[in-house]
């Protein structure tokens, strides 16, 4: 429901004829940029959490994909979060801009609203991870300047719940990294 009022706002607001175009955008220099995603099936009640860290370059630093079972839609983007930013506080990073395709987790974080929210608890732990951070923003973006955090979320398994990668690469990942990135904005 989310992604069709998104869809419906956007398609108002474009010219007829005109389709959107959204890519990864590097943050600013002395920046990093975590991305998050979760992948989540409803009939199951399965997910899958994922997150990418790039820096202002646009080079990969870590990402991290886990298993999340029994989560629904909402408290998966929260767990891909908070995995996320668990990520770049083990990175030691400083400043941090959190970016998600998903606009409630998104208006949440912007707005403080978590506390009346069913994964308060949740909120609670991303609230205190940002305070490790020197400084940290939350940005939103469409799903297709997303797919480096899409395609981690789809890399866990039962046989492999957790992963994580700070040197070397999958090739999934590196293929979504060329992807989702406009390189006239790189």
């Amino acid at each position: 429901v989310e992604d069709l009022i998104v869809l419906q706002a956007e398609n108002s607001l474009r010219p007829a004829g005109q389709p959107r175009r959204s890519s990864w955008k590097r943050p600013p220099h002395g920046w990093t940029k975590v991305n998050t995603d979760a992948a989540f099936q409803a009939s199951s009640a399965i997910g899958a959490s994922g997150a990418v860290i790039r820096d202002a370059d646009g080079i990969l630093i870590a990402a991290s994909a886990k298993h999340t079972p029994n989560a629904d839609a909402l408290t998966a983007e929260c767990l891909a979060a908070r995995d996320g930013l668990k990520l770049a506080s083990q990175q030691s990073l400083g400043r941090v801009i959190l970016e998600c395709d998903s606009l409630s987790l998104f208006n949440m974080m912007r707005e403080g609203t978590g506390g009346r929210s069913a994964v308060y608890g949740l909120w609670q732990v991303i609230q205190e991870l940002s305070r490790s951070f020197i400084s940290i923003e939350f940005s939103f973006v469409h799903r297709e300047g997303n797919g480096a955090a899409h395609v981690c979320a789809s890399l866990p398994s039962l046989l492999e719940p957790e992963l994580v990668w700070l040197d070397s690469f999958p090739l999934r990942l590196l293929e979504a990294i060329g992807s989702d990135c406009n390189p006239a904005v790189i």
